[in-house]
């Protein structure tokens, strides 16, 4: 398992500053490592991360995140929020979030 392995090109690494840090503060229980961040616009964020299951097995999440005047909030919608056994599944889930977000 990776632990905080961004994969993030070094150029835009200031761009996700706020967010990591909000990230930080704000971890997601099951799937805590991040393995990437893609900036969708300048208010969305999609996290691909990933953790253990109960059973010992991976799992991957992947969130949605707004930016708002107010911070960061997660999105509730669980058909964009998911987890997965798969990371090729999470990552396909993410490429359709890139094109329907």
């Amino acid at each position: 398992m990776r632990k905080n392995a961004l994969n993030l090109h070094p150029s835009s690494e200031g761009q996700y500053s706020t967010f990591r840090q909000w990230q930080k503060d704000h971890p997601n229980i099951m799937t805590p490592h991040i393995i990437s961040i893609t900036r969708k616009g300048s208010n969305k964020f999609i996290e691909l991360s990933e953790g253990r299951g109960f059973s010992g097995e991976n799992i991957y999440g992947v969130s949605v995140i707004d930016k708002t005047p107010e911070g960061y909030h997660t999105r509730s919608d669980v058909k964009q929020n998911r987890m997965f056994f798969s990371l090729g599944e999470a990552k396909q889930h993410i490429a359709n979030l890139k094109r329907t977000l």
